[in-house]
């Protein structure tokens, strides 16, 4: 598809879809009964190209798209990225907010997440994954509501929040052991962020900045307010 001045406001498609979507200033939606991408081949462009363009809802079976919202530099908000089936959400999704559609979440997918998900603001609706987290999760700012894995923070993979995880909020690694990666809150070390949110692995709340439980009993990984102190029990 060529590139569009205006915008998108709907692509509804019975079936598979490979082609490419770039559009100026919103996409309202893509609602895709097969797949997007395919799960082995190149990523799908799916972007809105003006500064501050949007993209309201993206669903399909799975995913393989590099999803960016407001140009280069992701200065758009994103309402709703969803995958219905658990084989592959693979690419990245770039915006400045994460803001879900009414009560749903923001992004809700079936299965595993491969894809990097970058965030120049704040995640303002639930980030919902049913299978492991293994890629890299990076928020700019805060997050003001729940961030569900349900099973595994993949090892070498890290959820850097710049500023605060908020009250309202938290992060929930479903496997006992499931804290393979890192979570840094307060990334840029300065006194800004506060970790208020619970961080829970698997039935075990970790105490916000000093807990004691020991990396090997959380799965290796750990989760660190900036600028870090030593972990007393390791």
């Amino acid at each position: 598809m060529t590139a569009l001045e205006e915008g998108v406001v709907s692509v509804m498609v019975g079936g598979n879809f490979t082609g490419a979507i770039d559009a100026g200033n919103f996409i309202t939606s893509v609602i895709v009964t097969g797949n997007i991408g395919t799960e082995n081949g190149a990523a799908v462009l799916i972007t809105t190209h003006d500064s501050g363009g949007s993209i309201g809802v993206i669903e399909a079976a799975n995913i393989n798209a590099n999803i960016t919202a407001g140009g280069v530099n992701a200065t758009g908000d994103i309402g709703q990225v969803r995958t219905t089936s658990a084989t592959f959400f693979k690419g990245f999704v770039k915006a400045t907010d994460l803001l879900g559609t009414g009560q749903e979440p923001a992004i809700a997918v079936a299965g595993n997440v491969d894809a990097a998900i970058t965030v120049n603001g704040s995640v303002e609706a639930p980030i919902e994954i049913t299978g492991d987290l293994n890629a890299n999760l990076t928020v700019g700012e805060s997050v003001n509501a729940p961030i569900d894995i349900g099973d595994y923070l993949q090892s070498g993979n890290t959820i850097k929040i710049y500023l605060s995880l908020d009250g309202d909020a938290s992060i929930t690694i479903g496997e006992t052991a499931g804290l393979e990666g890192q979570i840094i809150i307060n990334a840029d070390g300065f006194d800004q962020g506060a970790w208020d949110g619970d961080v829970t692995v698997g039935a075990v709340t970790l105490a916000p900045t000093a807990y004691e439980q020991l990396p090997s009993s959380l799965g290796g990984g750990a989760v660190g307010f900036a600028a870090f102190n030593f972990h007393a029990m390791a």
